[in-house]
């Protein structure tokens, strides 16, 4: 009988540890795990974009975009990718440093001349810029 009693005992701990276990995987997920606050947030979005012409270009391929953080947290952006939407060709990344405060604009500035990206009249481009914590994507089309 004691056998039995310390068996149903067992199966109620695994199954309380189990419980105790989604709930700090699912806690940890959000960024507060044993009471650690959650890490503040970021949220870029695209407020505007210039396209210009380098010196010594004759074809435009500086991008500046003005972006919005509004999350809770200042993100800090590392790599931005240019594609040419409208001929479906590949992604061209650029190593960039630029911190954008929360609830702040902030701008970024890429020559993209270096991996042969010229803009074009009429043609749409996907941006997408990569933090810590997250990547954010955005269109555009050079009038």
């Amino acid at each position: 009988m004691k056998k039995r009693q310390l068996m149903v005992v067992a199966i109620l701990v695994v199954a309380s540890l189990g419980g105790v276990a989604t709930v700090l995987a699912y806690q940890c997920s959000r960024g507060a795990c044993l009471g650690m606050t959650p890490f503040p947030s970021e949220s870029l979005s695209l407020q505007n974009f210039n396209i210009g012409y380098a010196s010594g270009q004759t074809s435009p391929s500086v991008l500046t975009l003005l972006i919005m953080n509004s999350g809770t947290g200042t993100a800090v952006v590392s790599v931005l990718s240019v594609r040419d939407a409208t001929t479906n060709g590949g992604f061209s990344s650029f190593p960039v440093s630029a911190s954008i405060a929360s609830q702040d604009t902030g701008s970024i500035t890429v020559d993209t001349s270096s991996a042969g990206l010229f803009f074009v009249h009429g043609h749409s481009y996907g941006i997408t810029t990569t933090t810590a914590h997250n990547q954010f994507s955005f269109s555009i089309t050079y009038a």
